[in-house]
């Protein structure tokens, strides 16, 4: 029906102006939202709710508008909100339009054949064709083609970019797909030439701006229905429908209390969240936190809220790409492509997704197999998985699977084989039955990610070379496949009641919440900091607006980030909180943002455990083992190693998981095994070697040689480069070291030199005389029994002389030890030590009583003090060691990061702040 044959509205009508269009503008909160649903509540009481439709730009936002309706006691048809992408679609439901993946490899294909040899270079690269999509969009949303891009080319690189876009439409246009904006374009051609039928008013509500064919299509709105109402906030500059009447809304709301916190790290903001909620009284759906950099704090959030056991919900989708359900099927799809890699294929075979066992099985195996690496092959992994049933009867099943690998199948036949594997690659075990929330969530998020999986894998039919009759290898499918993954979402399952609601800017718009924190105020993170486009700098943009073609400057988007601020500090009703970090996670400062000006001076979070009502203290003492245990730990700690003490002093809990657990870190991969314990490894045994020969001494380098390859056999590494590279530094170094040693090594003058000495130190200072085993590297004793201990490192001279004042200092205990040991056993008496540092350049630095052999010269009195200290040092060590201390006190945070095993099973103590408001 036409706008000329339909009755206009009665009294009773939706909205009470009498004006065909109507602009709704007004500051956040001000009842832009309430007025329209207002409207809608009296159409349904007059049973005229097929004669209104509101408009908005999210289906969260749609259910959202229904929710609230419904509250109300209406009986609400969900025809009555609609998104504008539901809407232009039920006008042309006999358009096709190009989904994203589509779009994106259409886009590649068009780089391929009209870009210059630097784009066809980076024509597989997300990057660029991200990049280039995000223009193509913005040109399209202003109502340009590449034509009209052509027409207005100012350089050498927008003459290409036009050339890349005429190329990219003219593949959609081939194929009979419309884009986006294609399809609003049509919408509003088809609403002028057939009317809305029973319509008589529209609404929208939830935009902030319009392209070009989405004001088209308001312009036939206006033409074809009795009234339109579009509510938009104030301040924006442009509004559509510029012959429509404006009204102004005023502010309605109160501006909450507001206060501003400084934390020391995102971590910490999400920390100081979790505390207040957990100290309110209020129930969790009052508190919301609004994000408008989600990247750079759900990983914290998920890790703080989860281990408080505080539930939440993200209110925004996810993409499908990053669930560990897509990422397990990629990875068994990539290993069958490659033919079944060692490392990969382990990788895949033990995780939790796969059907192959128990985890104290799948965990033996995992470690068992990483050792033989690194050959590759199912055979390989079926000889490694001998001794595991799970494992083992779980390859025998994939054996059709390998097959899969050499052959070239149509897009149909590797869609229906990749759907069928799903079930059989993969476990989903349903939670039992009173599992903690979190647990049923992400069951529900990993059910729901699996049916977003096999949707992924029809849809690689849409692209044109995936499509049924089209033949290519696995590795073929596998890259389509990762294309539409790309672009898939996952929304999050369910919809519980009493949650934290976590949101994105944007996704805030709808929402009013009594506590709302605002996430993140730092500069660069909000506003977030743009930089010129590098296609179309600001003043080509200046230039095409000028010429009808509107494209946003970074100063528009600056002006739009100010908007975004708006909205989230307009969400709380009763307190708002905004946050910020001084430092980002990586530990580098952030500058707080310019748009907290004018707020109180910020409070610092407090540094105490959360939900702990005590006032701020420093971290308590080290923990220990309750005393049921300590016989236990007695029992496994019969000797000491002077390399345990050594653990201890730099972690309790490092020598507790190392020695008294005796854990064991997941084997290196080959191309990690030659680290520095292997080369010392090596060091040390070819200098045994040429020591311990008789007579006339074997040349070093053979002896290094014959040491090195039988260390690499040992460790199943095939001869490389790097390994060559390795064995000659060695060799080298060890050459030079004997050529130079003949004068420097002898300390003592008549001494008898032993190496690879093993003694023992008891420390007597305890009861049970608990023994300290040592292996001395060498030591040389003189007639009126003298003894010097030497260590050899393969260090560099910087680090060997750092060590040797950290013995001086009594903070390194090694070589104390060594001369206790020999003091107590050969009744002999120390004086000196050295290490001899063979890395680079030889390098002998120690301490000797005396100064002997130029080394640094100690006084009797000195060395008795420093052998004291090292006896009293190991004997706390130990009778705590005994008593079961297992406190997670690093020494030297640096070491945690790069060589501890046990980071995944560590007790984080809390630290206090230190002087800049960080946590040290």
């Amino acid at each position: 029906m036409s706008r000329r044959q339909r009755p206009r509205a009665s009294a009773l009508g939706p909205y009470p102006s009498r004006e065909t269009a109507v602009l709704l503008v007004g500051p956040p909160r001000s009842g832009k939202t309430s007025t329209i649903l207002a409207a809608i509540e009296r159409a349904i009481h007059a049973r005229r709710s097929d004669q209104v439709l509101v408009l908005v730009p999210t289906a969260s936002m749609r259910n959202h508008l229904l929710s609230l309706l419904a509250r109300k006691g209406l009986m609400v048809p969900a025809s009555v909100v609609s998104t504008m992408t539901e809407f232009t679609a039920s006008f042309t439901r006999d358009a096709k339009e190009a989904g994203p993946s589509v779009q994106d490899r259409l886009l590649q294909f068009a780089i391929e054949r009209a870009g210059t040899p630097a784009h066809r270079a980076l024509a597989s690269s997300s990057g660029l064709s991200d990049r280039l999509a995000a223009v193509i969009r913005e040109c399209w949303a202003a109502g340009a083609d590449g034509f009209q891009i052509e027409a207005v080319a100012r350089t050498r690189h927008h003459k290409e970019f036009a050339d890349i876009l005429q190329a990219f439409e003219e593949s959609l246009g081939k194929a009979g797909l419309l884009h986006r904006n294609q399809r609003i374009a049509a919408a509003a051609a088809r609403v002028r030439e057939e009317g809305l039928g029973p319509l008589v008013s529209v609404y929208l509500d939830g935009f902030d701006n319009f392209s070009m064919q989405q004001q088209e299509l308001l312009k036939a709105l206006e033409e074809q229905a009795e009234q339109i109402v579009v509510a938009m906030p104030e301040g924006l500059p442009r509004y559509p429908l510029p012959d429509s009447k404006t009204e102004q809304l005023p502010e309605t709301a109160h501006r909450p209390p507001t206060e501003a916190v400084r934390a020391a790290s995102p971590r910490g903001e999400m920390l100081e969240i979790a505390r207040r909620i957990l100290a309110s009284s209020r129930p969790l759906r009052e508190h919301a936190i609004i994000l408008h950099s989600p990247s750079r704090y759900l990983d914290d959030l998920q890790e703080v809220f989860e281990s408080l056991e505080i539930p939440y919900r993200y209110w925004a989708d996810r993409p499908l790409a990053e669930h560990p359900v897509a990422g397990h099927l990629l990875q068994w799809l990539r290993v069958a492509a490659r033919q079944f890699p060692g490392e990969e294929t382990i990788e895949a075979l033990t995780s939790p997704l796969t059907p192959s066992g128990g985890d104290d099985e799948r965990d033996a195996f995992d470690f068992e197999a990483r050792m033989l690496l690194p050959d590759s092959g199912l055979d390989f992994l079926r000889t490694a998985a001998r001794d595991f049933e799970g494992p083992l009867n779980f390859l025998e099943e994939v054996r059709e699977f390998a097959s899969w690998s050499s052959g070239q199948l149509s897009g149909e036949a590797w869609r229906n084989g990749c759907a069928d594997w799903i079930d059989r690659l993969q476990q989903l075990p349903a939670p039992p039955g009173g599992a903690a929330f979190r647990r049923l969530q992400d069951w529900r998020r990993a059910a729901a990610a699996r049916k977003g999986l096999l949707d992924a894998v029809r849809d690689t039919k849409s692209l044109p070379d995936c499509a049924d009759d089209e033949v290519l290898p696995l590795s073929g499918f596998v890259a389509a496949l990762e294309q539409v993954l790309r672009f898939k979402s996952l929304r999050e399952p369910g919809n519980p009641h009493d949650v934290v609601h976590v949101l994105p800017t944007l996704e805030s718009r709808q929402w009013s919440v009594p506590v709302a924190y605002v996430c993140g105020l730092a500069e660069g993170w909000l506003p977030r900091s743009f930089g010129e486009d590098p296609l179309f700098d600001d003043e080509d943009r200046r230039q095409l607006k000028a010429r009808g073609i509107d494209l946003r400057t970074s100063a528009d988007r600056a002006e739009y980030e100010r908007y975004l601020f708006g909205v989230a500090t307009s969400r709380a009703t009763e307190r708002l909180v905004l946050t910020y970090p001084l430092h980002d996670s990586q530990g580098r400062p952030v500058t707080r943002s310019t748009l907290l000006e004018g707020c109180e001076e910020p409070l610092d979070t407090p540094w105490v455990r959360v939900g702990d009502s005590r006032e701020p203290s420093l971290p308590s003492a080290a923990g220990a083992l309750p005393s049921a245990l300590r016989t236990a730990v007695a029992e496994r700690n019969r000797g000491f190693s002077v390399s345990g003490i050594a653990s201890y002093q730099q972690c309790p809990y490092l020598y507790f998981s190392g020695n008294t657990l005796k854990l064991r870190g997941r084997p290196a991969p080959p191309d990690r095994r030659l680290d520095s314990a292997v080369t010392g490894e090596v060091v040390h045994a070819s200098l045994l070697a040429w020591n311990g020969d008789q007579g006339e001494r074997r040349e070093i380098g053979r002896i290094v040689d014959e040491t090195f390859r039988a260390q690499l056999r040992k460790l199943r590494l095939p001869i490389s480069f790097r390994t060559e590279q390795a064995r000659l530094a060695i060799r080298a170094d060890l050459v030079r070291f004997v050529r130079e040693q003949g004068a420097r090594m002898s300390v003592c003058a008549d001494e008898q030199a032993f190496f690879e000495n093993a003694q023992q130190y008891r420390v007597e200072e305890l009861s049970s005389s608990p023994v300290v085993h040592c292996r001395i590297d060498r030591y040389e004793l003189d007639s009126l029994r003298r003894c010097f201990v030497t260590d050899y490192k393969y260090s560099s001279p910087g680090r060997v002389k750092a060590m040797v004042r950290e013995h001086l200092k009594g903070e390194r205990l090694q070589l104390l030890i060594y001369l206790a040991a020999l003091e107590q056993q050969l009744r002999c008496e120390p004086s000196g030590m050295a290490l001899c540092g063979l890395r680079g350049q030889t390098c002998f630095e120690g301490a000797a009583v005396g100064g002997a052999g130029g080394l640094r010269k100690l006084t009797e009195n000195r060395m008795r003090e420093l052998l004291a200290t090292a006896r009293a040092e190991t004997a706390e060590v130990v009778e705590e060691i005994l008593g079961g201390s297992i406190a997670v006190r690093p020494k030297d945070r640096g070491f945690c990061a790069r060589f501890c095993s046990f980071g995944s099973v560590c007790r984080v103590d809390w630290q206090p702040p230190d002087e800049s408001g960080g946590t040290g």
